[in-house]
């Protein structure tokens, strides 16, 4: 099940959800994130592909997930943010980094103060027994992955 609009907010006082919090970014059924003031601006060029992370930082109940999704009006562009190893287990606790690839022929950029993607929120059956507790478990900025590169 989607969380709603309502639901998001009530959890955010209760479980502290998404620090900071600001409801002008709140859809009916989703959170828009933005960029961490460290990362400046965003720039790519076409083709190309960066690790971002995001201002907020995300706190999931034993019995939420989330999934990341680009804005719809990137991907009119050809720019996913997000897509790409966009889920969160229940249990998470940090700031997110997330894929940003620019898929079109043309240069991209945007500024900190943009949306960047979409997180929806989904209820599990139940709580999980196994939460969360991997190598981006308490995230601050920009983590890399954990596999080495050959």
């Amino acid at each position: 099940m989607v969380l709603s609009s309502k639901t998001i907010k009530n959890l955010v006082e209760d479980k502290s959800l998404i620090k900071p919090f600001d409801e002008d970014n709140l859809s009916s059924n989703s959170y828009d994130l933005t960029l961490a003031d460290s990362e400046g601006t965003l720039e790519l060029a076409p083709g190309e592909s960066k690790l971002v992370v995001t201002k907020e930082t995300v706190n999931l109940p034993l019995d939420i997930v989330a999934k990341t999704v680009s804005k719809s009006s990137f991907a009119r562009l050809g720019v996913s943010i997000g897509d790409i190893g966009g889920h969160v287990d229940a249990g998470f606790r940090g700031q997110l980094t997330l894929l940003a690839v620019n898929l079109s022929n043309k240069p991209f950029k945007l500024s900190k103060t943009n949306k960047i993607t979409q997180i929806v929120f989904l209820k599990s059956d139940q709580q999980t027994d196994t939460p969360y507790n991997g190598h981006y478990q308490d995230s601050v900025g920009k983590v890399n992955s954990w596999m080495k590169e050959k």
